[in-house]
Protein backbone atom coordinates (compact mmCIF):
# COMPACT_ATOMS: atom_id res chain seq x y z
CA UNK A 1 0.00 0.00 0.00
CA UNK A 2 1.05 3.40 -0.57
CA UNK A 3 0.33 6.91 -0.09
CA UNK A 4 -3.11 4.86 1.15
CA UNK A 5 -4.27 3.38 -2.12
CA UNK A 6 -3.65 0.03 -2.88
CA UNK A 7 -3.47 -1.88 -6.68
CA UNK A 8 -4.02 -5.64 -7.82
CA UNK A 9 -3.43 -6.64 -11.01
CA UNK A 10 -2.77 -10.13 -12.65
CA UNK A 11 -4.44 -13.32 -12.55
CA UNK A 12 -6.99 -14.67 -9.93
CA UNK A 13 -7.23 -11.48 -8.33
CA UNK A 14 -9.47 -11.89 -5.02
CA UNK A 15 -10.79 -9.07 -2.44
CA UNK A 16 -12.49 -10.94 -0.05
CA UNK A 17 -13.08 -10.83 3.95
CA UNK A 18 -11.67 -13.07 6.85
CA UNK A 19 -12.28 -13.16 10.17
CA UNK A 20 -13.09 -9.21 10.03
CA UNK A 21 -9.98 -8.10 7.92
CA UNK A 22 -9.88 -7.44 4.11
CA UNK A 23 -7.65 -9.78 2.43
CA UNK A 24 -6.23 -8.87 -0.36
CA UNK A 25 -4.58 -11.53 -3.66
CA UNK A 26 -3.02 -10.68 -7.16
CA UNK A 27 -0.13 -11.99 -8.74
CA UNK A 28 1.02 -14.20 -11.57
CA UNK A 29 1.44 -17.85 -11.52
CA UNK A 30 3.73 -18.91 -8.69
CA UNK A 31 4.42 -14.91 -7.52
CA UNK A 32 1.41 -14.20 -5.68
CA UNK A 33 0.76 -10.66 -3.39
CA UNK A 34 -1.21 -11.42 -0.26
CA UNK A 35 -2.22 -8.10 2.34
CA UNK A 36 -4.24 -8.49 4.72
CA UNK A 37 -5.91 -5.38 6.18
CA UNK A 38 -7.45 -4.16 9.27
CA UNK A 39 -10.48 -1.12 9.47
CA UNK A 40 -7.65 0.66 10.77
CA UNK A 41 -5.60 0.10 8.32
CA UNK A 42 -8.33 0.69 6.21
CA UNK A 43 -6.85 1.74 2.24
CA UNK A 44 -8.23 5.54 0.83
CA UNK A 45 -8.62 3.02 -2.55
CA UNK A 46 -8.27 -0.19 -4.06
CA UNK A 47 -7.90 -0.23 -7.63
CA UNK A 48 -8.42 -3.77 -9.46
CA UNK A 49 -7.66 -4.65 -12.81
CA UNK A 50 -10.20 -7.04 -13.76
CA UNK A 51 -9.27 -10.32 -15.87
CA UNK A 52 -11.73 -13.81 -16.05
CA UNK A 53 -12.23 -15.30 -13.04
CA UNK A 54 -10.82 -12.37 -10.58
CA UNK A 55 -13.25 -12.33 -7.61
CA UNK A 56 -14.69 -9.45 -5.58
CA UNK A 57 -16.85 -10.92 -2.41
CA UNK A 58 -20.12 -8.78 -1.63
CA UNK A 59 -18.86 -9.29 2.15
CA UNK A 60 -15.37 -7.38 0.39
CA UNK A 61 -17.85 -4.78 -0.75
CA UNK A 62 -19.74 -3.88 2.78
CA UNK A 63 -16.47 -4.20 4.72
CA UNK A 64 -15.16 -1.08 1.95
CA UNK A 65 -18.24 0.95 2.33
CA UNK A 66 -18.78 0.79 5.68
CA UNK A 67 -15.18 1.87 6.96
CA UNK A 68 -16.90 5.18 5.04
CA UNK A 69 -13.46 6.80 3.57
CA UNK A 70 -12.27 3.52 1.71
CA UNK A 71 -13.50 2.84 -1.92
CA UNK A 72 -12.89 0.63 -4.94
CA UNK A 73 -12.88 0.78 -8.47
CA UNK A 74 -12.76 -2.02 -10.72
CA UNK A 75 -10.84 -1.33 -14.36
CA UNK A 76 -10.89 -3.86 -17.54
CA UNK A 77 -7.53 -4.49 -19.16
CA UNK A 78 -8.67 -2.41 -22.14
CA UNK A 79 -8.94 0.64 -19.72
CA UNK A 80 -12.55 0.78 -19.24
CA UNK A 81 -14.13 2.01 -15.69
CA UNK A 82 -16.40 -1.30 -14.91
CA UNK A 83 -17.07 -0.06 -11.32
CA UNK A 84 -16.57 3.24 -8.91
CA UNK A 85 -18.35 2.44 -5.31
CA UNK A 86 -17.57 4.63 -2.63
CA UNK A 87 -18.75 6.32 0.34
CA UNK A 88 -21.78 8.83 -0.10
CA UNK A 89 -21.50 12.20 2.35
CA UNK A 90 -24.77 13.62 0.74
CA UNK A 91 -28.04 12.83 0.10
CA UNK A 92 -29.65 16.02 -0.89
CA UNK A 93 -33.02 15.57 -3.31
CA UNK A 94 -32.97 20.01 -3.65
CA UNK A 95 -28.95 19.50 -4.91
CA UNK A 96 -30.00 17.08 -7.54
CA UNK A 97 -32.69 18.79 -8.66
CA UNK A 98 -30.72 21.37 -9.21
CA UNK A 99 -28.43 19.54 -11.33
CA UNK A 100 -30.77 18.32 -13.21
CA UNK A 101 -32.64 21.31 -14.21
CA UNK A 102 -28.91 23.31 -15.03
CA UNK A 103 -29.70 23.06 -18.80
CA UNK A 104 -32.48 25.68 -18.24
CA UNK A 105 -31.51 27.65 -15.32
CA UNK A 106 -28.48 28.85 -17.12
CA UNK A 107 -26.06 27.11 -14.46
CA UNK A 108 -24.97 25.11 -17.80
CA UNK A 109 -23.18 27.71 -19.70
CA UNK A 110 -21.45 28.98 -16.60
CA UNK A 111 -20.20 24.93 -16.04
CA UNK A 112 -19.09 24.59 -19.52
CA UNK A 113 -17.25 28.13 -19.72
CA UNK A 114 -15.53 27.34 -16.51
CA UNK A 115 -14.09 23.65 -17.50
CA UNK A 116 -13.74 24.64 -21.56
CA UNK A 117 -11.72 27.37 -21.11
CA UNK A 118 -9.62 26.05 -17.81
CA UNK A 119 -9.32 22.87 -20.28
CA UNK A 120 -7.64 24.89 -22.91
CA UNK A 121 -5.40 26.68 -20.57
CA UNK A 122 -3.84 23.55 -19.39
CA UNK A 123 -3.25 21.89 -23.17
CA UNK A 124 -1.22 25.79 -23.63
CA UNK A 125 0.62 25.36 -20.79
CA UNK A 126 1.55 21.80 -21.53
CA UNK A 127 2.54 22.84 -24.98
CA UNK A 128 4.39 26.30 -24.40
CA UNK A 129 6.68 23.77 -22.48
CA UNK A 130 8.08 22.85 -26.14
CA UNK A 131 9.94 25.52 -27.81
CA UNK A 132 8.56 23.43 -31.20
CA UNK A 133 4.66 23.73 -30.05
CA UNK A 134 4.54 28.40 -29.42
CA UNK A 135 2.18 28.45 -32.40
CA UNK A 136 0.15 25.75 -31.27
CA UNK A 137 0.77 27.34 -27.37
CA UNK A 138 -0.59 30.46 -28.65
CA UNK A 139 -3.41 29.31 -30.65
CA UNK A 140 -4.58 27.63 -27.92
CA UNK A 141 -4.76 30.80 -25.67
CA UNK A 142 -6.23 32.41 -28.13
CA UNK A 143 -9.11 29.84 -27.88
CA UNK A 144 -8.98 29.97 -24.11
CA UNK A 145 -10.25 34.16 -24.17
CA UNK A 146 -12.15 32.98 -27.19
CA UNK A 147 -14.33 30.44 -25.23
CA UNK A 148 -14.50 32.91 -21.69
CA UNK A 149 -16.52 35.07 -23.98
CA UNK A 150 -18.49 33.02 -25.90
CA UNK A 151 -22.19 33.22 -25.56
CA UNK A 152 -23.69 29.44 -26.47
CA UNK A 153 -22.58 26.39 -25.86
CA UNK A 154 -22.27 25.62 -29.52
CA UNK A 155 -19.87 28.06 -29.75
CA UNK A 156 -18.21 26.81 -27.14
CA UNK A 157 -17.69 23.16 -28.35
CA UNK A 158 -16.72 24.50 -32.00
CA UNK A 159 -13.74 26.31 -30.33
CA UNK A 160 -13.13 23.47 -27.95
CA UNK A 161 -12.65 21.00 -30.72
CA UNK A 162 -10.66 23.36 -32.92
CA UNK A 163 -8.04 23.84 -30.19
CA UNK A 164 -8.04 19.89 -29.51
CA UNK A 165 -7.38 19.40 -32.95
CA UNK A 166 -4.00 21.77 -33.06
CA UNK A 167 -3.62 20.15 -29.27
CA UNK A 168 -3.35 16.23 -30.15
CA UNK A 169 -1.50 16.74 -33.50
CA UNK A 170 1.37 18.42 -31.63
CA UNK A 171 1.57 15.77 -29.26
CA UNK A 172 1.04 13.38 -31.62
CA UNK A 173 5.02 13.87 -32.82
CA UNK A 174 6.49 13.32 -29.55
CA UNK A 175 8.45 10.77 -29.08
CA UNK A 176 8.41 8.04 -26.32
CA UNK A 177 11.65 6.88 -24.88
CA UNK A 178 12.43 3.55 -23.44
CA UNK A 179 15.22 1.80 -21.16
CA UNK A 180 18.58 1.27 -23.75
CA UNK A 181 17.95 -2.76 -22.39
CA UNK A 182 14.57 -2.58 -23.31
CA UNK A 183 14.54 -0.65 -26.97
CA UNK A 184 15.48 -3.51 -29.08
CA UNK A 185 12.06 -5.24 -28.10
CA UNK A 186 9.79 -2.19 -28.66
CA UNK A 187 8.13 -2.20 -31.77
CA UNK A 188 8.78 1.40 -34.13
CA UNK A 189 5.16 2.21 -33.68
CA UNK A 190 5.47 2.71 -29.93
CA UNK A 191 8.57 5.29 -29.85
CA UNK A 192 6.29 8.27 -31.13
CA UNK A 193 2.94 9.24 -28.95
CA UNK A 194 1.25 8.64 -32.69
CA UNK A 195 -2.59 10.20 -33.37
CA UNK A 196 -4.80 10.12 -30.57
CA UNK A 197 -7.59 8.17 -32.62
CA UNK A 198 -7.57 4.98 -33.38
CA UNK A 199 -8.14 2.88 -36.74
CA UNK A 200 -9.22 0.14 -34.95
CA UNK A 201 -12.39 2.81 -33.41
CA UNK A 202 -11.82 5.48 -34.68
CA UNK A 203 -12.33 7.11 -31.55
CA UNK A 204 -10.09 6.68 -28.81
CA UNK A 205 -10.88 3.10 -27.03
CA UNK A 206 -8.53 0.70 -28.06
CA UNK A 207 -5.34 2.98 -28.56
CA UNK A 208 -2.61 0.86 -31.02
CA UNK A 209 0.67 3.19 -29.59
CA UNK A 210 1.81 3.09 -26.00
CA UNK A 211 1.39 6.16 -25.36
CA UNK A 212 -2.56 6.85 -25.82
CA UNK A 213 -3.15 3.54 -24.44
CA UNK A 214 -1.56 4.89 -20.82
CA UNK A 215 -3.39 7.84 -21.57
CA UNK A 216 -6.59 5.75 -21.92
CA UNK A 217 -5.73 3.53 -18.38
CA UNK A 218 -5.04 7.37 -16.50
CA UNK A 219 -8.23 8.57 -17.91
CA UNK A 220 -10.02 5.41 -16.39
CA UNK A 221 -8.32 6.40 -13.23
CA UNK A 222 -9.76 9.71 -13.18
CA UNK A 223 -13.16 9.01 -14.48
CA UNK A 224 -13.30 6.74 -11.23
CA UNK A 225 -12.03 9.63 -9.07
CA UNK A 226 -14.14 12.10 -10.73
CA UNK A 227 -17.81 9.79 -10.33
CA UNK A 228 -16.75 8.72 -6.41
CA UNK A 229 -16.42 12.31 -5.81
CA UNK A 230 -19.40 13.38 -7.10
CA UNK A 231 -21.51 10.69 -5.32
CA UNK A 232 -20.16 11.77 -2.00
CA UNK A 233 -21.16 15.07 -2.22
CA UNK A 234 -24.35 13.69 -3.90
CA UNK A 235 -24.27 15.00 -7.16
CA UNK A 236 -25.61 12.32 -9.97
CA UNK A 237 -22.34 11.35 -12.40
CA UNK A 238 -25.34 10.40 -14.93
CA UNK A 239 -26.23 14.27 -15.85
CA UNK A 240 -23.69 16.26 -17.91
CA UNK A 241 -24.00 19.86 -19.22
CA UNK A 242 -22.06 18.88 -22.87
CA UNK A 243 -22.48 15.52 -24.20
CA UNK A 244 -25.82 14.30 -25.77
CA UNK A 245 -27.65 12.07 -22.93
CA UNK A 246 -27.10 7.98 -23.55
CA UNK A 247 -27.48 4.68 -21.96
CA UNK A 248 -24.82 3.96 -19.54
CA UNK A 249 -23.20 7.23 -20.33
CA UNK A 250 -21.70 8.68 -17.14
CA UNK A 251 -22.22 12.32 -18.89
CA UNK A 252 -20.92 14.55 -15.98
CA UNK A 253 -17.59 12.31 -15.25
CA UNK A 254 -16.39 12.23 -18.44
CA UNK A 255 -17.41 16.27 -18.80
CA UNK A 256 -16.31 16.90 -14.55
CA UNK A 257 -12.69 15.05 -15.83
CA UNK A 258 -11.77 18.05 -17.80
CA UNK A 259 -10.98 20.15 -15.76
CA UNK A 260 -8.54 18.48 -14.14
CA UNK A 261 -5.45 19.16 -15.82
CA UNK A 262 -3.08 18.82 -13.32
CA UNK A 263 -3.71 14.80 -12.83
CA UNK A 264 -3.40 14.01 -16.33
CA UNK A 265 -0.98 16.46 -17.73
CA UNK A 266 -3.43 18.36 -19.45
CA UNK A 267 -4.44 15.55 -21.66
CA UNK A 268 -7.68 16.07 -22.06
CA UNK A 269 -10.24 14.70 -24.50
CA UNK A 270 -13.75 14.99 -25.75
CA UNK A 271 -15.47 11.87 -24.29
CA UNK A 272 -14.45 8.46 -23.02
CA UNK A 273 -16.22 6.77 -26.40
CA UNK A 274 -15.56 9.18 -28.94
CA UNK A 275 -17.68 12.25 -30.70
CA UNK A 276 -20.39 12.76 -28.26
CA UNK A 277 -20.85 16.13 -28.59
CA UNK A 278 -24.55 17.82 -29.38
CA UNK A 279 -22.89 19.53 -32.34
CA UNK A 280 -19.55 18.62 -34.43
CA UNK A 281 -17.31 21.04 -35.75
CA UNK A 282 -15.23 21.43 -38.19
CA UNK A 283 -13.74 24.58 -38.47
CA UNK A 284 -10.47 25.41 -37.68
CA UNK A 285 -8.65 28.37 -34.96
CA UNK A 286 -5.86 28.80 -37.96
CA UNK A 287 -9.10 29.75 -40.38
CA UNK A 288 -10.60 32.03 -37.31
Amino acid sequence: MRDGAVSLWGYGVSVTVSRGHLVLVDGVADERRTLRLSKAERPQRITVVVETGDHVSLDAIRWITNTGTSSLVLLSRSGAMLAAIGPRRIDDAKLRRAQALALWSGADLAIARHVLATKAAGQARVLAAHPNFATAARLLTEAETRIANAESLDEMLILESAAAVEYWAAIATLPVTFARRSRDRVPDRWTMFGPRRSPLTRGNRRAVTLGNALLNFVYALLEAEVTIALAAVGLDPGLGVIHTDADANRSRSTFSKRCDPKQTGSFSTRSQDGDSHTKKPSNSLRET
